[in-house]
């Protein structure tokens, strides 16, 4: 994908497949107890299950329950840095922490307090001012878009400094006897802020604020109904960041905290996992590669990622794998754009990619042994993801390893399972 990287294809069968958006996580956040984060394949996923959750729920000790809000659940956020794969929740009245989940549910980032984050012009970030009742991620890294429950909108940086823009959310979502802002989506492909209400029945973009406009609210650009499917009250709202940028409100998706809707077609597609005492309070889109299929061979070899998310731009992005043999010692990386479903044997290996693929180009990768025994290989091939054209965005891709050679076993080679991805927007 860039200069240093070339592709051939090799001369096999020919397939066709027609694919929606693939390699594409859905991620919740539950107020619990305990607070709990969980990934299930975004509607569409080709070679996952719809709707399952995948990995099971992370209880994320490092940040405290979410407690009941005046709009219940409103309380609390999260929000997926789609550029690096860190993941930032709030209970929305302690603080902020981060966390590389979903790849790594165990580790826990820095959490910090409010009272890190001096106030804006506008107002402060949370307590003692009002709580945080959503978050989104923003177009730059370790930026983060917060809405606090009198519609105040703030982008601040992640760790803690100065508020960068604030102003007040659209007339439709602030605060009235009825009802509250209650989420918040910033959509990359069209530079625009999404909000939802707990009982307005409407989903209302805008431009986003630049600098500190503390009054009057921002201007209402898009407004649209909320699916009937979708009863209230209306808690988060996301956009799909992997799919083609087309006009709103497609790539728009709210929730209840039990059920997902997608505003464009209208239909309520999944249920928001997992039940719990207080519901899911915010939802994401995250750029996450699934594997899939089996391999063969020690481990038997694990692909994997490195460097981030697939999104535009992301020069650090790398496919990796793991549990290789001892005695391999180069690794050759294919791609396709449709996985072989089911996969097709070699002996008593699967391949899992289509019969149209390609070889990524330089061909061979050194295989390292700094693994544990007995399958201590590993490998990382570097595949920095350009920064445009943004009709890459929504293109799904399929990778597996081949190593060789395989002193060990059947056939003169390893093969890892597949990878699925989809570029995306950052």
């Amino acid at each position: 994908m860039t200069s240093r990287i070339r592709w051939i294809a090799v001369p096999v069968l020919v397939a066709c497949f027609s694919l929606e958006s693939a390699g594409q996580a859905f991620v919740s956040s539950n107020g619990g107890p305990p607070t709990m984060l969980t990934t299930q394949p975004a509607p569409p996923v080709v070679t996952a299950p719809p709707c399952a959750p995948i990995p099971p729920p992370c209880p994320l000790a490092f940040v405290p329950p979410f407690p009941p809000g005046v709009f219940p659940p409103s309380l609390g956020g999260e929000a997926v840095d789609e550029a690096t794969g860190m993941t930032y929740v709030t209970d929305g009245l302690i603080g902020i922490g981060a966390s590389p989940y979903p790849t790594a549910c165990a580790i826990a980032g820095p959490f910090f307090p409010f009272g890190a984050w001096p106030p804006g012009p506008c107002g402060p970030i949370g307590p003692p001012g009002p709580p945080i009742v959503a978050m989104s991620d923003a177009a730059g890294v370790g930026t983060l878009w917060v809405l606090d429950a009198a519609g105040l909108v703030s982008l601040i940086p992640f760790p803690p400094g100065p508020p960068i823009a604030q102003a007040f959310a659209p007339l439709p979502v602030l605060p009235t006897p009825m009802s509250g802002p209650t989420g918040i989506a910033f959509d990359p492909a069209g530079g625009m802020l999404w909000f939802t209400g707990a009982f307005v029945p409407l989903v209302v973009g805008t431009p986003v604020p630049v600098g500190f406009a503390c009054a009057p609210p921002l201007p209402a650009g898009f407004v649209f109904p909320i699916p009937p499917c979708l009863p209230p009250p209306w808690v988060g709202i996301t956009v799909q960041t992997a799919a083609p940028p087309l006009p709103p409100p497609a790539n728009l998706f709210v929730s209840n905290g039990i059920i997902l809707g997608d505003l464009f077609t209208g239909v309520c597609p999944c249920p928001v996992l997992p039940p719990a005492v207080i519901p899911t309070t915010d939802i994401d889109f995250a750029d996450l590669p699934y594997t899939y299929g089996a391999g063969c061979g020690c481990g038997p070899p694990a692909i994997g990622f490195a460097g981030g998310y697939p999104v535009l731009g992301n020069g650090a992005f790398a496919v990796t794998a793991a549990g290789i043999g001892p005695g391999v010692a180069v690794g050759a990386l294919f791609l396709s754009i449709a996985p072989a479903l089911p996969p097709i044997p070699i002996g008593p290996c699967p391949l899992n990619l289509s019969p149209l693929f390609l070889l990524l180009l330089p061909p061979l990768t050194p295989v390292l042994p700094v693994g544990p025994p007995p399958c201590p290989g590993t490998v990382t091939y570097p595949l920095p993801i350009p920064a445009g054209p943004p009709g890459l965005v929504g293109v799904p891709l399929f990778l597996q390893w081949v190593l060789f050679p395989n002193p060990a076993g059947p056939l003169p080679f390893e093969l890892s399972d597949g990878l699925e991805l989809t570029i995306g927007f950052p």
